[in-house]
């Protein structure tokens, strides 16, 4: 995991938050578990993605957001191919629009669902790719 400075790492955490509230909290028929920068609530073998989506013992969805500063290489060896391949029923990505061209080109042979925010007018906006 990228080390984000303090402003990014703020930025993350929120992200977070928006997105469960605005996707998944009263929508879903499953537990929703988050990992915010550095924490260890829940994990999926020996990885702590930044949301988990699941119903007992089965992941549903696992949801990985980045901030500008986090959509290169590493990330894409050390958490998305990873986590791609952790039995999920889904994967998704989430970047910033800004970077949906590198994450486009990181992805290409990844299976996942890839998706983009921005933020308009103070409003966060989501954006489905692929």
């Amino acid at each position: 995991m990228t080390e984000r400075p303090t402003d990014q790492a703020k930025r993350h955490d929120w992200l977070i938050e928006e997105t469960i509230k605005l996707h998944y909290k009263g929508k879903i028929d499953a537990e929703i578990a988050k990992n915010p920068n550095g924490e260890h609530n829940k994990n999926v073998g020996e990885f702590y993605p930044d949301i988990i989506i699941y119903r007992g013992n089965e992941i549903l969805i696992i949801e990985e957001i980045e901030t500008e500063d986090s959509v290169n290489e590493n990330e894409f060896k050390t958490q998305w191919e990873p986590y791609s391949k952790l039995g999920a029923k889904k994967f998704i990505l989430t970047v910033p629009k800004e970077k949906i061209h590198d994450a486009i080109i990181l992805t290409k042979n990844l299976s996942c669902e890839l998706w983009y925010y921005e933020i308009k007018d103070e409003k966060l906006i989501f954006n489905k790719y692929r």
